[in-house]
């Protein structure tokens, strides 16, 4: 029993771009394990330090005001009447600083580690050595056939518009051109042979 639970790790791949496929193929099959065991994580962190989970809890309210529900757009009303427009980068930046003020004045850096570098370290280390299962591969194969196909088509729709309107369209990536293009000619159809009729 021992042998088939450790058999179902082993050393990450090397290459980024195996390792990589990897981490993303456990992260989507084993999803519900790992939040989880980050809901478990949280309580058990919480219980221990009550006090400081109360001081960050003005700090998780505020990024899921500004992440969900202003969808990282904030409007700062100025002394002059102004609005000053915060949005994408320069929103998140000038939160994280803000965020990493007021931790660090209240004392709630290690906890903030606690609740998030732990649990996201152990999730990517489980990701990166967990072999994946036949199914999750037999998945994701599936997945990567259904979006090449649904880009085939795209392709093909747009070559065909561009034919029809004259326009020039924007220039496409000659790696995946080619890849389509393989695609397409993997499952084109034959043509039908011509059938030739006697006149004797």
């Amino acid at each position: 029993a021992h042998e088939g639970f450790f058999s179902a790790f082993n050393v990450p791949p090397v290459q980024w771009p195996e390792g990589q496929k990897r981490v993303l193929t456990n992260l989507l099959t084993f999803r519900a394990n790992y939040a989880q065991f980050i809901l478990v994580w949280w309580g058990l962190v919480i219980l221990r330090y009550p006090f400081r989970a109360f001081l960050l809890l003005p700090v998780a309210v505020t990024w899921f005001h500004i992440i969900v529900v202003r969808r990282r757009v904030l409007n700062v009303t100025l002394g002059d009447g102004k609005v000053l427009t915060l949005m994408g980068s320069q929103l998140l930046t000038m939160l994280s600083m803000t965020t990493f003020v007021y931790v660090a004045l209240s004392g709630c850096l290690q906890l903030l580690l606690l609740l998030t570098a732990v649990p996201v370290l152990s999730v990517l280390v489980h990701a990166a050595v967990r072999t994946p299962s036949l199914q999750s591969e037999l998945e994701n194969l599936r997945s990567e056939f259904l979006l090449s196909l649904h880009s085939a088509l795209r392709e093909k729709d747009s070559e065909e518009e561009e034919m029809e309107g004259g326009a020039a369209g924007p220039q496409r990536d000659p790696e995946m051109a080619r890849r389509v293009e393989e695609i397409r000619k993997k499952y084109r159809t034959p043509p039908a042979k011509s059938k030739k009729v006697s006149l004797d």
